[in-house]
């Protein structure tokens, strides 16, 4: 609460007139998103944590991992759509160039643009274009 208050002064003193700041309840579709947004983030985590876990510690963790990546995949196919699960693929294997870290645009085949997903917002965004049923 107190951020408002401190946004509230800072805009009472820009227009120089007394304002009221309210907050906007969150769309379904904006919670849909953040959702996603941290589904994504977590499998982000997990990969760099197997990759520290295999490459410095020299500890495999596919054999844990593997049956919930699994699980999530399937969600993801099944809530989604094979196009969309095909580019969150993209976006967590191959979006990222190993050799110097650049991103990799996905070529959206239709129209023949280059798309960069900077983050899972783009992605998600990207994922509604293909697929007007997710809200």
């Amino acid at each position: 609460m107190e951020q408002y208050k401190e946004l509230k002064i800072a805009i009472d003193s820009i227009l120089n007139t007394s304002s009221i700041v309210r907050r906007r309840k969150r769309s379904e579709s904006d919670k849909k998103m953040e959702l996603f947004k941290q589904v994504i983030n977590g499998l982000e985590e997990i990969q760099a944590r197997a990759y520290i876990a295999s490459y410095e510690l020299n500890i495999d963790m596919n054999n844990y991992d593997e049956k919930f990546l699994e699980i999530i995949d399937a969600l993801l196919y099944v809530n989604y759509g094979k196009d969309c699960y095909h580019l969150v693929s993209f976006y967590l294997f191959e979006r990222i160039n190993p050799e110097d870290g650049t991103i990799n645009p996905v070529l959206i085949e239709e129209t023949g643009e280059e798309v960069f997903l900077e983050n899972p917002y783009d992605l998600y965004n990207l994922m509604r274009r293909i697929n007007p049923k997710i809200e």
